[in-house]
């Protein structure tokens, strides 16, 4: 609920921001067509030129990064391997579940990811600090990637990492509303989730499909249904981005997602706990390795 109403009052701000910006493009338009003559014969005017390392870093800000794209890749990887090594729920490791060796397993991609996070976060900061240094003009919405915002926003993806993971939710919709939370521009932040839940649902989807958890026919006909429905609601946004100049519907559509969500796991989790009740079942904790042993021994 609190996620909901902060991208609520995020999808306002924004409206009301493009709003002012709007009204600001017009007045400029009026100033600067009666200055346009009086500009062309100014002698004054002098051509900006750039040092060569701002230009360095400007040219590099253009680039697809693809170092960034191979660590993702890698860890994407380890997380990956480790994963089917240990097991899982209806899949036997290679070692016995609830063993030492099980837990070095559930515990080796740690230290690796949160090394490789620790690097990439002294990278960004120095980046940061030499960008400042030769006068980089950072465009709106762009992260500021100080020494202490490198340490604090992997613990707010982490959360949202754990949320959906809790949740049953996808992990787009809780890194969404938190992107636009640190400064992100509505369609940057949308691009930016899309590009990373990428990696996290594939990685799942792998797993289940080597422990022979997932069912093909149903995987395929929802993964249709996915790529259909995201080119549908992505031509419709760009059209009426491009048409109108505006992103705040971008954010309210979000948000409007998120109170759909709330409401549908409320009625989700009423409806299992009552079948849940009729069947004798309980919804609470329960032993981590009794199916994973089971299948094992079949």
């Amino acid at each position: 609920m609190w996620t909901t109403l902060r991208t609520t009052i995020k999808a306002k701000h924004t409206y009301d921001k493009e709003a002012a910006a709007e009204v600001d493009a017009e007045r400029q338009s009026l100033l600067h067509a009666g200055s346009k003559s009086l500009n062309r014969n100014n002698p004054f005017l002098e051509v900006v030129s750039f040092p060569r390392q701002l230009q360095d870093i400007m040219v590099a800000e253009s680039k697809v990064n693809w170092t960034s794209i191979g660590v993702l890749c890698i860890s994407w990887i380890v997380i990956a391997v480790f994963s089917i090594l240990k097991g899982g729920e209806g899949g036997a490791g290679i070692v016995p579940c609830g063993t030492f060796f099980y837990w070095c397993l559930v515990l080796a991609p740690l230290p690796i990811v949160v090394g490789t996070v620790w690097h990439i976060g002294n990278v960004l900061s120095a980046q940061y600090e030499l960008k400042l240094k030769y006068g980089f003009e950072f465009a709106d919405g762009d992260l500021q990637w100080t020494k202490r915002n490198t340490r604090v926003y992997p613990l707010y993806c982490i959360s949202a990492g754990f949320c959906a993971g809790a949740l049953g939710i996808a992990a787009g919709t809780i890194l969404g509303p938190v992107l636009l939370e640190l400064g992100m521009l509505p369609l940057s932040g949308t691009v930016s989730s899309g590009f990373m839940v990428i990696f996290t649902a594939s990685s799942t989807t792998f797993q289940f499909l080597v422990m022979g958890q997932l069912q093909i026919d149903y995987a395929v006909f929802f993964c249709c249904v996915g790529l259909v429905g995201g080119a549908i609601g992505n031509t419709i946004v760009t059209y009426f981005v491009k048409k109108y100049n505006k992103t705040w519907f971008v954010v309210a559509i979000l948000a409007a997602v998120l109170a759909a969500s709330t409401v549908l796991m409320g009625y989700t989790g009423y409806q299992r706990l009552e079948a849940s009740e009729a069947h004798g079942k309980s919804l609470g904790m329960r032993s981590l390795c009794p199916m994973v042993q089971a299948v094992a021994q079949a």
